[in-house]
């Protein structure tokens, strides 16, 4: 496999030219992308074409973790992700970076701008940032993604329920973990539930750090952990990110972001789960929520570090997770966090 660096990026590109679906003129600009990359290497190209310039990033994975090498994870992963974002591509256009082109020998992905100068989600939300007016746009995306895709074969995905169960218990196991350890007994009762739930293609790492804003629009990217299973997990490990990240006194922000957004997914999800489905699904979304608080704080966990009062929000998760009969995200947020 080429292992691609800042030096050789050109080369790379160069030796590639006659497999493009575009041509260039000459290559202005490269830089490698390290901002809350921590996986994969991402490197910016800068073409000049005919029409002007043109930006694609080169996403390269490797057979390790790029911030703790230690950590293996296949190479290849990233055939999946590329089939993962070509579907999105299709159900929800321009939501996730297009693929340009597939360099499957060397486990690259050409993806098209989709950052295109917006600011990265962590950021905003570090800063205080939470941008309720998205809501509205990002509740009908998922719902879409989530509704088009129930009862989706295992061979669209990840190609058997074999493979699947493999990624669900590694990519959703280490989420789980700190919520099973710290609280089994009302963890267990929630899996127990959540695998007689409708599935569907569940992103699986809706995180600030992969998502972008956009005026009222918000586009994200980074699929290789999706997988068919409970689409409440989404939402809840999108919505921790939002509680944990933003200054204390910004949370009210947050909190108009959620209620955004499960307004906008409770009318766009209801062609596709009954009332009951739905008030089941809002139920495990709510405990949920309180596992993915405990992975955000005490898991293993790359994004930017946060301070906040631990043993305050370990609290609020268990509080959330104990939750057996609210099926209202948004009044049992309120309750835990005693906002009024």
């Amino acid at each position: 496999m080429f292992i691609i660096t800042v030096k050789n990026v050109k080369k790379y590109v160069q030796a590639h030219r006659s497999d493009l679906p575009f041509s260039y003129q000459k290559i202005n600009q490269v830089e490698e992308i390290t901002e809350e990359t921590y996986v994969n290497w991402i490197y910016r190209v800068e073409f000049s074409t005919k029409t002007g310039p043109l930006i694609v990033y080169l996403r390269q994975s490797r057979d390790y973790v790029k911030k703790k090498p230690e950590y293996k994870m296949p190479a290849e992963r990233i055939a999946y992700e590329e089939k993962i974002l070509a579907k999105l591509g299709q159900i929800v256009p321009g939501v996730v970076p297009e693929v340009v082109y597939f360099d499957i020998k060397n486990n690259v992905l050409w993806l098209a701008d989709i950052k295109q100068g917006c600011p990265l989600l962590v950021k905003q939300l570090l800063q205080g940032h939470a941008h309720p007016e998205t809501g509205k746009y990002f509740g009908k995306v998922l719902a879409i993604i989530h509704g088009n895709t129930f009862g989706i074969r295992h061979k669209e995905v990840r190609g058997s329920v074999k493979l699947n169960q493999a990624a669900v218990d590694f990519h959703l196991g280490m989420r789980l973990a700190p919520a099973i350890k710290m609280f089994p007994q009302a963890t267990t009762q929630l899996l127990k539930q959540s695998k007689r739930a409708p599935t569907c293609l569940v992103l699986g790492d809706l995180a600030s750090k992969n998502i972008f804003v956009d005026g009222t629009k918000i586009r994200f990217l980074d699929l290789e952990r999706s997988f068919i299973g409970d689409p409440a997990f989404d939402l809840a490990f999108l919505f921790c990110h939002y509680l944990i990240e933003v200054p204390p006194n910004k949370i009210s922000s947050s909190l108009a972001f959620i209620r955004q957004l499960i307004v906008s997914y409770r009318k766009n999800i209801k062609p596709f789960l009954s009332k009951v489905e739905r008030a089941r699904f809002e139920n495990r979304l709510i405990r949920f929520v309180g596992v993915t608080i405990l992975y955000r704080l005490f898991g293993f966990y790359l994004v930017t570090a946060v301070d906040p009062d631990k043993e305050w929000w370990k609290r609020v998760a268990h509080q959330l997770l104990a939750e057996q009969k609210s099926k209202d995200l948004v009044k049992s947020l309120h309750q835990a966090l005693k906002v009024k």
